[in-house]
């Protein structure tokens, strides 16, 4: 058995009480006047307000990984500053950290308990608020220093995970319903900035056996001014999916060296244990996920997530993206863009009589290159070779993106 607690009643509220009150305490606190040195956390800027740069303009080859068969569609640049590509950028960025989440939830299961009686690790999504008008450190970069904190504190939690920093709040309070008027939707930074007020707070999306509140979170608060709030329990998939990507939407965005490097941090030592291997099949299952939800959390077209292509029945994809899912109610997150009406302009994927749309996931050409060295692969997909072809064309065409705008986006995940 472990001695981590997954039950209140297993916790030890004054322990545990003292050591995140302690973790808080631990920096030095300027002394919000001239003749200390200090500051506040940097807010940055948001996801979406920077330069086009004729993104939509040009058509490029995409290509569906369940039937081979080739889309064109609007050039992406997968930037997170691009006012029509950054809801894209927010996919790119869930996929890969969801399934490292869902595989670190698993592996802390394994670890935590015998083998008969594993540890049930549960996936949260938690918010650290620091008092906004008192949180002035004595740092070269409070921000940073604060994140520090943060990890503390999961440290007491057991936890492990995602962690984004949010810069801003709407003037009337967090207002998650409202962040879907102002991301994503073709308006000017200072628009959306005269709704917003500096107050850095942290969302972390997370994996622990039990996060305490009640009484401890309680006492931190009067004692520090921090408030904990376990925003909801992320019992499926889908909902961590939906999490993930509403933080990452306006997670804040800080220039340096020329690069837009979004605020987040990774914590914990299974997540980052190199023996730890995220499976192809759950990598999968993640991207199902997040393009799923991707059109109501996000905006985006659900043709843009989704192949509609008519295949014989029995000849979907094997992974589909799930589109009602996309429009399901009772979800806690926001969402950007228009949530209210099917966003696709390519008909529901209805052929002839014993046909169905194909459901898989839309990628650009330039990741093709797996699938077509894939016999099996190959062999099975009904535009197998319309995508070879497709391929081979593009790596022909000089004027085509090369290289491809996807890879700039991990620069900015440093």
């Amino acid at each position: 058995m472990t001695d981590v607690p997954t039950c209140y009643d297993e916790v030890d509220v004054g322990e545990l009480t003292d050591e995140i009150v302690t973790a808080i305490q631990r920096p030095r606190m300027g002394g919000l006047d001239d003749t200390d040195p200090g500051g506040f956390m940097d807010p940055g800027i948001l996801p979406g307000f920077g330069v086009r740069d004729g993104c939509g303009e040009t058509t490029v080859p995409y290509h569906c990984v369940g039937c081979g068969s080739v889309i064109p569609m609007g050039r992406t640049c997968y930037r997170s500053t691009c006012p029509r590509c950054a809801p894209m950028w927010v996919v790119e960025a869930a996929v890969p950290n969801l399934a490292r989440l869902q595989t670190t939830a698993k592996t802390m299961s394994a670890r935590l308990g015998e083998p008969q009686e594993r540890v049930s690790v549960k996936k949260h999504h938690v918010v650290f608020s620091p008092p906004p008008d008192d949180w002035y450190l004595e740092a070269s970069n409070p921000r940073e220093r604060t994140f520090e904190v943060v990890k503390e504190i999961l440290d007491a939690f057991n936890a492990e995970g995602f962690v984004g920093f949010h810069g801003y709040r709407g003037r009337t309070g967090d207002d998650r319903g409202a962040w879907k008027k102002r991301l994503f939707n073709d308006r000017e930074w200072d628009d959306v900035r005269a709704e917003l007020t500096p107050n850095g707070h942290f969302h972390a999306i997370i994996a622990s056996p039990f996060v305490t509140g009640q009484e401890v979170t309680k006492r931190v608060e009067e004692e520090t001014g921090w408030i904990i709030d376990r925003v909801r329990a992320l019992d499926s998939l889908e909902k961590a999916a939906e999490s993930l990507s509403y933080v990452l939407s306006h997670t804040s965005l800080i220039e340096k060296n020329g690069q837009n490097l979004a605020q987040y941090r990774r914590f914990g030592s299974t997540w980052h244990d190199d023996s730890v291997n995220v499976y192809d099949n759950t990598r999968r299952k993640a991207e199902r996920a997040v393009r799923s939800v991707a059109p109501r959390v996000l905006g985006v077209a659900p043709n843009e997530m989704r192949c509609e292509t008519p295949v014989p029945e029995g000849e979907e994809a094997e992974e589909q993206i799930d589109r009602s899912a996309a429009y399901s109610s009772g979800s806690s997150e926001g969402c950007s863009g228009d949530c209210d009406h099917d966003h696709s302009s390519s008909g529901s994927g209805e052929g002839k009589k014993g046909e169905v749309a194909c459901k898989g996931a839309v990628k650009p050409i330039w990741d093709a290159d797996e699938l077509l060295d894939d016999d099996d692969w190959m062999e099975q997909a009904r535009y197998a070779t319309q995508l070879e072809r497709a391929y081979q064309e593009w790596q022909a065409t000089p004027a085509l993106d090369r290289p491809p705008p996807i890879k700039d986006f991990w620069a900015e995940l440093a």
